[in-house]
């Protein structure tokens, strides 16, 4: 509860005095792009928790804030369970048997957190009586190396649900990206049946055309950020920011976690008591994907795997989807 503006957990004195530290020899000694995404990142979370600390004040308690944040946006119809690398929805346990299993996809980089992202939508779907599995992927321009990670973890959950449910037929849902892919494993993937799939915004567009200013602005920028190490700046920032979702520590290279931690505290505190903490996690899980994209445009990808053309063709002779 924050009772007062004089809460020591929540004052800025002692982070932003850092620089009596050893932690900026660290800072002086980066390049220019990394002094710069780690100045970004060290900015981000003061903000976020400046932001967080002042609307928290604005209320009674915390846990008020905290409700009040709930009941205005999205009401709290299901009870999520991560397992195996999926988020799980069951229906109501006044639903005598579940009408069928909804295999959910979200869409390009949101798709990492889709039970956050879709879950007004996937609620309300299992309150009406279907079983939601959610699957966060990785956004990859290999199409098929995603599909395997997502059958991989489906499989894993699919047995379960088998055996507590019995056979329920298997309805596909994806968003964007997530259509795309529902597409390509009802086409390419024989072993997994769909006895339907409900494809929102279908997005077979080339990469020109779903990246507008790709080869103009992405592909260079992203080629000078890896040539100068900065795909390992992003992945720090990342970890940085996960740590002050969680407040648990983080190991940096040549930046000890006891100059770290006083930076964060601001930003863990002001997330844990206005509880946003959750909903700031699952955002770094989106963040996450950003690295690993940028290693891929440096490396030469240019196109999706497979290709607009190959899928549209694949798709009109082994698209196995009966509705």
């Amino acid at each position: 509860t924050v009772n007062s503006h004089s809460d020591s957990s929540l004052r800025w004195s002692t982070p932003l005095r850092l620089t009596k530290v050893p932690l900026a020899r660290h800072i002086y000694t980066m390049n220019t792009t990394k002094r710069i995404l780690f100045s970004l990142v060290c900015l981000c979370c003061h903000t976020l928790a400046l932001l967080s600390y002042r609307q928290a004040t604005k209320t009674t308690t915390a846990r008020q804030f905290s409700n009040t944040i709930l009941s205005n946006s999205i009401p709290p119809l299901g009870d999520w369970q991560e397992q195996d690398g999926n988020y799980l929805l069951l229906p109501p346990t006044t639903q005598q048997q579940p009408k069928a299993l909804i295999h959910f996809l979200g869409g390009a980089l949101v798709g990492a957190s889709p039970h956050v992202t879709y879950r007004y939508l996937l609620e309300r779907l299992a309150s009406e009586g279907f079983v939601i599995v959610a699957t966060p992927y990785t956004l990859s321009f290999d199409y098929l190396q995603t599909c395997d990670a997502i059958l991989s973890n489906f499989e894993q959950v699919a047995g379960d649900l088998a055996r507590r449910y019995g056979a329920l037929p298997v309805i596909g849902g994806g968003h964007s990206c997530g259509a795309l892919l529902q597409v390509l494993i009802s086409t390419l993937f024989s072993e997994t049946p769909r006895a339907a799939n409900v494809l929102l915004s279908y997005n077979n567009k080339p990469v020109q055309e779903a990246v507008p200013l790709f080869e103009e602005v992405f592909q260079p920028a992203f080629a000078a950020i890896a040539q100068q190490g900065g795909t390992d700046v992003l992945r720090t920032s990342v970890d940085i920011c996960q740590a002050a979702t969680t407040g648990h520590a983080v190991n940096i290279d040549n930046l000890p976690t006891q100059l770290l931690q006083p930076l964060l505290k601001p930003s863990t505190t002001a997330l844990q008591t206005t509880g946003l903490a959750p909903l700031a996690y699952q955002a770094v899980h989106v963040l996450q994907q950003i690295p690993s994209l940028v290693d891929e445009v440096a490396a030469g990808a240019t196109e999706f795997v497979p290709p607009p053309v190959q899928v549209r063709e694949a798709a009109s002779r082994a698209y196995r989807a009966r509705r």
